[in-house]
């Protein structure tokens, strides 16, 4: 990311106020599967994916790919559902200017389309509009990675994802800002 995009994006650390501490420590996660799968997100995007040992192993990579795009869903029902709460906790009352920024933010996106990729391109985490997520695992992947190989994968191809829409972020921040 360039300094200039960077000025658009969210820091990890060093927030001053209090709804940026509080997205800061946020913690957020989900699991499917029957517990086989999980996720979690710390903060304002640090994504970590996690399979139980055994599972990719006994697992097609059809299958896979369908559990962790509903783990996805999950994840980032979650992670908005505790970003809100904590903008209702600290941004009361929600100005009307912030919900159609945001409304407009959600309009603007939604046929933006982001992958990350791990595994030398053998596993694919694509998000449209931020609402809606695909996976793709190549055949062969699930037996080749392993659980701890394919979770590692997931993580690096969700956190590549994460880091390509900050980048869509910043460029409609960036132009939201200079009108």
């Amino acid at each position: 990311m360039s300094e200039t995009q960077l000025q658009y994006v969210p820091q990890a650390d060093g927030h001053v106020s209090p709804f940026g501490r509080a997205v800061d420590a946020m913690h957020v996660s989900a699991s499917t599967a029957g517990d086989a799968l999980f996720a979690e997100i710390n903060g304002w995007y640090a994504v970590r994916v996690g399979i139980a040992p055994g599972h990719a192993e006994r697992t097609s990579d059809a299958e896979m790919a369908a559990q962790v795009t509903q783990l996805a869903r999950l994840i980032f029902v979650a992670r908005t559902r505790e970003y809100y709460r904590l903008m209702d906790v600290h941004l009361q009352p929600n100005p009307v200017s912030l919900r159609r920024t945001r409304d407009h933010l959600e309009s603007s996106v939604e046929d933006k389309q982001v992958t990350g990729y791990a595994a030398g391109g053998a596993v694919e985490v694509t998000s449209i509009g931020m609402k809606q997520f695909v996976i793709q695992l190549q055949p062969g992947t699930c037996e080749r990675l392993g659980s701890d190989g394919l979770g590692a994968a997931l993580t690096t191809a969700a956190n590549e994802m994460v880091a390509a829409w900050l980048l869509v972020l910043a460029d409609y921040k960036k132009q939201l800002w200079s009108r």
